[in-house]
C-alpha cells in the first residue's frame, strides 16, 4: 500500500534519524531473525526510562518554540556511571 502525497510531505522518507533526534526518540534497525530479541530490549529499556516534566519559569508566547537541555548532574553521573540521556531538543509553547 503507498503513501497518499499528503502523507510524504508530513513524513517524507529518510527523515526517521531527524525525527527521532528532536523529540528524543531513538532508532532500532533490525533483521527479521533479531525482531523476537531486540523488542524484548526495547521493552526493558522503557521499563527503565524516566520521564520528566517542568513548568517553564519565563513565559513565552503561544507558538514559540523553547529549546530545552536535559543532563545529567555531575553527581548523579558519579553514581550512576555511564548513562545516555534521551531528550527533545524543544517544544512549541
Amino acid at each position: 500500500m503507498r503513501a497518499k502525497p499528503a502523507e510524504w510531505m508530513l513524513h517524507p522518507p529518510g527523515e526517521v534519524y531527524k525525527y527521532a533526534a528532536a523529540t528524543g526518540g531513538q532508532v532500532n534497525r533490525v533483521k527479521k531473525k533479531e525482531l523476537k530479541e531486540k523488542l524484548a530490549l526495547l521493552i526493558d529499556d522503557l521499563r527503565d526510562a524516566l520521564q520528566l516534566g517542568y513548568h517553564p519559569s519565563a513565559q513565552k508566547p503561544k507558538g514559540k518554540y523553547c529549546v530545552i537541555k536535559v543532563k545529567l548532574a555531575p553527581e548523579a553521573k558519579k553514581v550512576a556511571g555511564n548513562v545516555v540521556v534521551e531528550a527533545r531538543q524543544g517544544y512549541y509553547r
